[in-house]
């Protein structure tokens, strides 16, 4: 029986529970209000005890049968059990009660999408819009389900259309500059922040997001000035801080940026990243001490900070330290061993220390993880010329053409080795190809072996291109 003499409007979230707990022990019934039973439920959802939340909202609807609003709840919760097919007959049942109400269309929506089907997610989307006055809000769940769908121009069709009816959607702002960086067309991200800033000039993430796109395409200068102005309308954006910060480093003002990231750690003592980012600042200056000092702190406040690792690596190298230099690399492709990035740089350290069949295993590991970077290659090559193995560098630069057909780079690397073992004819067809694609590159061979310069046959190559 239901005791309706019972209020409990006025109790906290703990008796409301225990008052349920009761009424379960004594299988017996209480009344409670809807928002009483939402109370509960949220409660019981937010200890994990999805099994308890499905009882309470079950007993609400058999006390509360057309509130759309448990029926709603009852469906996620079948979801959160796996029991899509429930879930769906409930917001079914919803509909026939209040067909115009858009929670329930959103709610299907979620489910498709969880689901992988993204299309039915996007008609259900649609749906809601006619009976919601939030439609900025469905604008940018269609455009989620076309990013889902790998369609990232749609997703932008719907986020500027989110924009248009709340310019002060910041999620929109920030999805778009995603959209279009992975389209690769930052020149139109450009483009858009610049028309949407002429008619919202007092929006600091719009501003924060034309100096990320000024960064893109390295116009750093203007950059700054963008980052300058997200400041200006909010002086603690620390976003904007660090991108004002990156950006005076790309333009190698690193005791600017060294000023923003020591006002950042101010804010923040405890951020290991900006730690990071002042060694880098540091370690360009050559100021290696410094240097070391900060990674060494990024460390102290995060022990597995993998770059924090390899610039403590990098730096103690330049100190001549190899030694340590070797340890703590070790250390980081434990943490990271698939990063070809890592393996490249412990190859440097090693051939420096003159580890060299460790080096050689080192490059072995690097090119199978990155066979497409053409440093990689050009430096496995040097590293076998100068231990006089020439066939093993010809073989290398061989295998990396065969991995980046027409790299210039490697043709000329190719003919210099090939030009010092005697190979001229061979030779000259690497530079002729070479020549053909990048004719400045020659330079890059002059520099691997400078005697190539006084070659009559590489001069008269050159003279008959030209």
């Amino acid at each position: 029986m239901f005791d309706e003499n019972e209020d409990y409007s006025s109790q906290d979230t703990t008796a409301l529970l225990n008052k349920f707990e009761e009424m379960l022990k004594k299988n017996t019934q209480y009344f409670f209000d809807v928002e009483e039973f939402e109370e509960i439920i949220d409660s019981l959802i937010e200890e994990r005890n999805i099994s308890k939340a499905l009882k309470a909202c079950k007993l609400a609807i058999s006390q509360h049968p057309f509130t759309i609003s448990l029926l709603i709840k009852q469906a996620q919760l079948f979801v959160a059990s796996n029991n899509i097919k429930k879930a769906l007959e409930i917001l079914n049942k919803a509909e026939s009660f209040e067909p115009s109400n858009s929670d329930i269309s959103i709610t299907r929506g979620g489910i498709f999408s969880q689901l992988g089907e993204f299309d039915k997610a996007i008609d259900s989307y649609k749906k809601s819009l006619a009976h919601t006055n939030d439609k900025d809000e469905i604008y940018m769940f269609i455009a989620f389900e076309y990013q889902n769908k790998k369609d990232f121009e749609k997703a932008i069709h719907y986020l500027k259309k989110a924009l248009k009816l709340n310019s002060e959607n910041e999620f929109a702002l920030y999805e778009i500059a995603f959209c279009y960086s992975i389209l690769d067309k930052e020149d139109n991200a450009l483009n858009f922040y610049l028309e949407f800033l002429n008619e919202h000039p007092y929006s600091f993430a719009a501003w924060y997001n034309l100096g990320i796109s000024y960064s893109k395409l390295d116009l750093f200068e203007k950059a700054i000035e963008a980052f300058d102005y997200a400041l200006a309308i909010d002086e603690f954006f620390t976003s904007a801080l660090y991108g004002k910060a990156q950006a005076l480093s790309n333009l190698d003002k690193f005791s600017e940026a060294i000023e923003i990231y020591k006002t950042i750690i101010t804010e923040d003592p405890g951020d290991a990243f900006t730690y990071y980012m002042l060694g880098e600042c540091f370690e360009k200056m050559e100021l290696y001490e410094q240097s070391l000092e900060q990674y060494n702190f990024a460390l102290k406040h995060d022990e597995f900070f993998v770059d924090a690792m390899v610039g403590k690596a990098v730096v103690l190298d330049a100190m001549e330290k190899s030694e340590a230099a070797i340890f703590v690399m070790q250390k980081a492709l434990e943490l990271e061993k698939d990063n070809g990035e890592f393996w490249f740089i412990y190859t440097e350290i090693l051939t420096k220390k003159g580890e060299f069949e460790e080096a050689e295993i080192a490059f072995f590991k690097t090119i199978k993880l990155i066979p497409n970077d053409t440093d990689v290659w050009l430096d496995f090559s040097e590293f076998y010329y100068k231990q006089g193995k020439i066939d093993n560098a010809i073989h290398t630069a061989e295998e990396g053409l065969q991995n980046l057909p027409g790299d210039y780079e490697i043709l000329y690397r190719l003919a210099a080795l090939n030009y010092s073992k005697g190979n001229h004819q061979e030779a000259d067809v690497y530079l002729q190809k070479a020549i053909a694609i990048d004719k400045k590159g020659i330079e890059d061979m002059f520099t691997f072996l400078p005697f190539l310069r006084t070659f009559e046959r590489i001069n008269h190559l050159l003279d008959s291109h030209n």
